[in-house]
């Protein structure tokens, strides 16, 4: 008689645990939806889909992501300065910019500037 006690108490903590683990498995799947829908959008912005070719895997095409994105920032970062000055000398169009095009010091102060 006691060993179908324990049994039944045994089988009863099994299913609990198993009823857990279903629930965080579900979870777990709910939050992989929702990345996956936050993440194409971003993998899309470096590598977009193109009709009738089958996509890269989602985390093959993020792992790329890094590396796009650096490139993108590092010509960003050398692209404005120059759109900078292209406006002020089109605002300025006497304003010598010849100095400024070689680099300023870095000990050079604002007013020396």
């Amino acid at each position: 008689m006691q060993l179908c006690i324990d049994g039944d108490t045994n089988l009863i903590t099994c299913m609990q645990s198993l009823r857990r683990v279903n629930d965080e498995n579900e979870g777990l799947k709910k939050s992989l939806k929702e990345l996956r829908a936050v993440a194409e959008p971003v993998a899309d912005l470096f590598e977009p889909r193109q009709q009738g070719v089958e996509p890269r895997p989602l985390e093959d095409r993020l792992r790329d992501t890094t590396g796009r994105l650096l490139a993108f920032v590092q010509r960003l970062a050398r692209s404005v300065p120059q759109q900078v000055l292209a406006m002020l000398k089109s605002f300025f169009p006497k304003a010598q910019l010849e100095a400024v095009g070689q680099g300023v010091a870095a000990d050079c102060s604002d007013e020396k500037f």
